[in-house]
């Protein structure tokens, strides 16, 4: 914000006034205002929705009273619901590798290549009284590596995308600005603590990891050319 006087009677280059003024004509962003859609493999989505059937077939009842009163627990895809779920999220950072370069009597740093820093992005979901998002990132890990022959599958089939948005304060809801995460594949399911006298929701938590990232301002063209290609 502002500096103060110091001993040589220099004044500050801002005053508080000024931060005031800032925040009321452009307001600050919110950690609650977002929005994290999903994009999971193409070759997944059958798995996906060989699980939903089988949970439809457990819960014939409770499904058809939520069809009843007009409710998609289960005509909507995967992805819709993941973006409805989901709690808490982690926006990706950047890492530059440098080194020191003797020069001399002097040590420079010189920078020589960037990454992403996208490899242990958590995202935390609520979960539902069917465990439905549980299921469905169990699947995906198996689909990934199969949990009896340890096959690995082709990375292609293994690879989702996540765009993580952040909102405005208006009732529109608006898109302020996006981060989306490409060659994004499943790394840690985290354990689900449950306990006898705890009375708070169950919560799932995904650790995904990421290739790479792009923004309005950091471009990619690795990213530019899956853009571009047919999807479906």
């Amino acid at each position: 914000m502002a500096r103060g006087i110091n001993s040589d009677g220099e004044t500050s280059l801002t005053k508080f006034e000024d931060f005031i003024g800032k925040v009321r004509s452009r307001p600050l962003a919110r950690t609650e205002r977002f929005e994290c859609t999903f994009a999971f493999p193409n070759s997944f989505q059958g798995e996906i929705a060989r699980l939903r059937e089988v949970l439809k077939g457990r819960n014939s009842s409770m499904i058809a009273s939520a069809d009843k009163q007009g409710g998609v627990v289960w005509g909507g895809l995967a992805e819709n619901e993941c973006t409805i779920m989901c709690e808490e999220v982690q926006i990706p950072g950047m890492v530059l590798q440098n080194k020191e370069v003797p020069i001399g009597a002097w040590n420079f740093m010189r920078n020589s290549n960037v990454n992403f820093l996208g490899n242990e992005i958590n995202i935390t979901f609520l979960t539902d009284i069917d465990w439905y998002l549980r299921h469905v990132f169990e699947a995906w890990i198996s689909h990934c590596v199969n949990t009896t022959s340890k096959e690995v599958a082709f990375p292609d089939d293994q690879y989702g995308e996540v765009s993580i948005s952040a909102l405005d304060w208006g009732p529109g809801e608006n898109v302020r600005t996006t981060w989306k995460l490409y060659e994004v594949t499943p790394k840690v399911l985290n354990l689900i603590p449950l306990a006898m006298m705890g009375t708070s929701i169950a919560r799932t938590t995904l650790i995904i990891s990421s290739a790479y990232w792009t923004s309005k301002v950091v471009e990619v063209a690795m990213a530019a050319d899956k853009n571009e290609q047919p999807t479906g």
